[in-house]
């Protein structure tokens, strides 16, 4: 899928110095609290039950007890929802365009669609909560990377990339009464939106391995502000608050969560990670500006000789949390109120993060 080419492009290529290696949590890493016993009783779970020859994948949550997912059926794609306390499940949208990738917004007011027709153009639909298309924008690409802004949906930055590996970044903005629709020039192809008027772009030093520095770039005023953070091997951010990681003596990553004027809000360690090439950075899900959820080691060193269960952690304020102590190395989509997560390699696996409960919630049929 093309928007999965992305996600892996934001890791920061690197060579560990551990020669394979494995390495205990740093002492100064602050230990995760055990997920305290709670008893709770436990909705029902009803299970969606696709044809493997049918199904696409699973795109995210919609509520905190509904999923959107994608099927195929007769030259058609078909945007369902599956709701898991009654089973129900309804078509909201079909196309005989490829759906590439879905996007919920954060406001859950508004849907993306990233389909295509051929390999050398995109189309961007945008939908409401109806199944409505309210607009779409078509760009010339062979892949596409995709920043929808998270306090204001009217606001979209798609990088298009082309053959040649040249890109051009265009701004989406669905309020403009004159040209909604532009080239914007920020020097940079994975651009983040910083709060709701301001791009954030990393700027790589001589080497990828040593990070790079933050600069933002203000829409108002055509202004670029340089951050005072520096040395940084992977951002990312939500509403108006960013995260960033940094390798110390590689075996350290250091995440920090600051506000947009650079003041820190919450800050901890993790075990370094790499894959011989690259520093491996953990999928984050935000449940707050302040919180996030992520799949990790608790051992540090070079990924193929890591044997360890990667765990479920919540991070609040700094402080980590066990969720689950053994869960699949692959995708992670928890709802917005962090008290659900689908994980596995298809996204088959529920975990009630309340309970510590896993159930198989989806059955692909041959």
């Amino acid at each position: 899928m093309l928007f999965a080419l992305f996600v892996t492009a934001l890791i920061v290529t690197g060579c560990s110095k551990k020669n394979g290696n494995t390495e205990k949590i740093p002492e100064k890493t602050a230990p995760i609290e055990e997920e305290e016993s709670i008893t709770v009783e436990e909705s029902v779970v009803h299970t969606l039950t696709s044809d493997q020859g049918k199904f696409h994948f699973i795109a995210d949550w919609l509520t905190d007890t509904s999923i959107l997912f994608v099927e195929k059926d007769q030259n058609k794609y078909f945007l369902k929802i599956f709701d898991f306390e009654t089973g129900d499940i309804a078509i909201l949208f079909e196309d005989t365009s490829v759906i590439a990738d879905v996007k919920i917004h954060p406001s859950k007011e508004l849907i993306l669609l990233h389909t295509s027709n051929n390999p050398t153009s995109a189309t961007i639909k945008i939908l409401g909560l109806d199944g409505i298309l309210k607009d779409e924008i078509t760009v010339e690409s062979s892949e596409l990377s995709i920043e929808w802004n998270d306090l204001d949906p009217s606001l979209i930055l798609l990088t298009a990339f082309h053959q040649d590996w040249t890109y051009d970044v265009f701004l989406y903005d669905g309020k403009s009464l004159d040209n909604g629709f532009g080239l914007i020039d920020i020097g940079n192809p994975f651009p983040k939106w910083a709060g709701k008027g301001s791009i954030l772009t990393n700027s790589l030093d001589e080497h990828p391995l040593d990070g790079g520095s933050l600069n933002i770039y203000d829409l108002a005023t055509d202004k670029w502000i340089a951050s005072e953070l520096t040395d940084i091997v992977y951002v990312d951010t939500y509403e108006e608050s960013i995260l960033v990681v940094r390798i110390e003596d590689n075996e350290t990553a250091h995440y920090s969560i600051t506000n947009l004027d650079g003041t820190v809000t919450a800050d901890w360690q993790m075990p370094a990670v790499s894959n011989y090439s690259e520093w491996i950075i953990p999928e984050i899900n935000w449940v707050t500006g302040n919180t996030v959820i992520l799949a990790t080691h608790d051992l540090g060193g070079q990924l193929d000789v890591l044997d360890e269960p990667y765990r479920l952690t919540r991070v609040s304020d700094g402080q980590q949390k066990l969720l689950e102590g053994n869960v699949t190395p692959s995708l992670l989509r928890c709802s917005a109120s962090g008290e659900r997560c689908l994980t596995g390699y298809s996204a088959e696996i529920l975990i009630n993060t309340v309970t510590g409960e896993e159930k198989v919630w989806l059955k692909l049929t041959e």
